[in-house]
């Protein structure tokens, strides 16, 4: 029977669609819906499960299905429409990432020449003398440029750790809360990291995996 197969398939591999429904539609919260069962459905609405109070029995609430369907056969192509109206009324995003791809060489200068300058920035009296390692190695002994280091040694570091603090707590969040919301923690942490390290780098790395993600979709749909 139709209705069975429909019911079998979204509690079984669309569970996430589910809950979704339940956030946008009936404006349940996330811990209401997270357990999310798809237990009837016809072709004004669907009946699913969802606890309103801790530790309480699931309870039916219907989300309606605008307009009826003629039939259970338009069910496919109207729960996806109504899944991507939900991810993008909840602020999400159908393009899932759900992994971190291999560093860019860009991405590792960006990242080596930051945390150097900052070390120097954090140490000067150890860095900047005259003599010292660092500063024949990074600075090619150059006089003037140790000058200036030392005397903008505290400008320095606040535009440094300012912009590593900016890029990963606000830029990348803002991406990770749209696209990776079905990811586990090691994930966000690892975005997150790179996001201190390599700053502006990272948010472009983060949207060229979007789009390439978004283009295989594309392909596989065709």
């Amino acid at each position: 029977m139709i209705k069975d197969r429909i019911i079998r398939h979204m509690n079984a591999d669309h569970q996430d669609s589910l809950v979704h429904y339940l956030r946008h539609y009936t404006k349940a919260s996330a811990s209401e819906a997270a357990t999310a069962q798809l237990i009837d459905i016809n072709t004004a609405g669907m009946t699913i499960t969802r606890v309103t109070e801790p530790n309480g029995p699931p309870r039916p609430v219907v989300v309606p299905i605008e307009p009826p369907m003629q039939s259970l056969g338009e069910a496919r192509e109207r729960l996806v429409a109504m899944s991507h109206e939900s991810l993008e009324g909840l602020g999400l995003s159908r393009w899932k990432v759900e992994k971190y791809p291999l560093p860019t060489l860009t991405g590792l200068v960006y990242a080596v020449v930051s945390c150097t300058l900052l070390a120097m920035l954090l140490f000067p009296d150890q860095t900047l003398p005259p003599g010292a390692e660092a500063r024949q190695l990074f600075l090619f002994d150059s006089d003037k440029a140790a000058r200036f280091l030392y005397r903008y040694q505290r400008e320095g570091r606040s535009v440094i750790m300012g912009t590593a603090v900016f890029h990963a707590a606000v830029r990348m969040r803002r991406r990770l809360k749209r696209h990776c919301y079905a990811s586990s923690w090691p994930v966000w942490v690892t975005w997150l990291i790179v996001a201190l390290l390599e700053g502006p780098i990272a948010c472009r790395s983060f949207d060229r995996t979007v789009r390439a993600i978004e283009s295989s979709s594309g392909h596989r749909a065709r």
